[in-house]
């Protein structure tokens, strides 16, 4: 695995899971991120706005040697406002040599809920 000393507040494209995504009900994974990652990389998720009643956002953070079979490495839960900031540090892989990133949403709430977010790999 290949180590980067980006900041962790970087915004480059090319490490961009979702740009200003409005997630509703039934909303698609992100992006894939084919990008050389090792421990201390950091999927960054800010939310900027919500609707609906009650929404919530979790999200499951997966990687995949193959682009194909995908492994959930760990979960961002319970993102229920704007401006919120989560993280989710990436370790912990063993002999894994996963080189595909994703996140994969799930939105709770009622009356059409949404989350709007930004996120991000800060390597």
């Amino acid at each position: 695995m290949g180590f980067k000393g980006y900041e962790r507040d970087r915004h480059d494209s090319n490490a961009e899971f979702w740009a200003a995504e409005a997630l509703g009900s039934g909303a698609d994974d992100s992006d894939v991120l084919n990008e050389t990652w090792g421990e201390g990389a950091v999927v960054v998720i800010r939310s900027t706005a919500v609707s609906g009643t009650s929404p919530t956002l979790d999200v499951d953070v997966q990687a995949s040697e193959d682009n194909s079979d995908w492994t959930t490495l760990g979960s961002i839960t319970q993102i229920t406002a704007a401006n919120e900031e989560r993280n989710y540090k990436l370790q912990g892989c063993g002999d894994k040599n996963y080189q595909y990133l994703r996140l994969s949403p799930t939105i709770g709430g009622s009356a059409t809920p949404k989350v709007t977010v930004n996120a991000w790999l800060a390597i």
